[in-house]
């Protein structure tokens, strides 16, 4: 990461959309919106040639596509955004300590001032990129999958969100502090 990729990710807290984003991440939303197809596809021909058995299996397909659209939108969003802590007295020291405690994998500091870790690989996640940017009394934190370099997952059910939680509570009850 950069500094100006930092100060980026400081004020609008997000990472910017790369390239790589479109054909790593977003490429994954056209499987629910191809069942939105099918199901819309059918659903037109079952009202158009009147259907009742067609029509009800593809307002179920249907809703099956719009629901996992939503869903998949919504953990693409929520890995690229950072979200922010209020944290009182926060300092690297407490960072540090925090970040001993949840076990995650290769912890890095780097001197522009944020911190990177990598979770293991588990039947939910083939493995999360955990960054950690420290600014004044504030923290922000990310959690993205990242695959290994043969296999990309694009998100997660809820194993990024568990991360965050982790690391905000390990600083919150282990270090006495309050986050707003």
């Amino acid at each position: 990461m950069t500094k100006v990729e930092l100060e980026n990710i400081k004020k609008n807290k997000r990472w910017t959309v790369t390239f790589e984003d479109f054909y790593s991440r977003y490429f994954f939303l056209l499987f629910p919106l191809g069942i939105i197809f099918i199901g819309s596809a059918a659903t037109s021909s079952g009202f158009k040639n009147n259907v009742t058995d067609l029509k009800i299996v593809a307002i179920i397909i249907l809703t099956i596509g719009l629901l996992l659209t939503i869903f998949v939108i919504r953990r693409l969003y929520q890995n690229q955004i950072f979200e922010s802590f209020q944290i009182k007295d926060l300092t690297k020291e407490k960072v540090d300590y925090a970040l001993k405690e949840t076990g995650l994998n290769n912890v890095k500091f780097y001197k522009l001032g944020y911190y990177t870790a990598t979770t293991n690989v588990s039947w939910f996640s083939w493995g999360e990129q955990v960054t950690i940017i420290i600014k004044d009394n504030e923290l922000l934190v990310n959690s993205r999958p990242t695959g290994s370099s043969s296999s990309f997952q694009p998100i997660t059910i809820f194993k990024d969100r568990n991360n965050i939680k982790k690391i905000i509570n390990e600083l919150t009850i282990k270090c006495g502090n309050e986050t707003d």
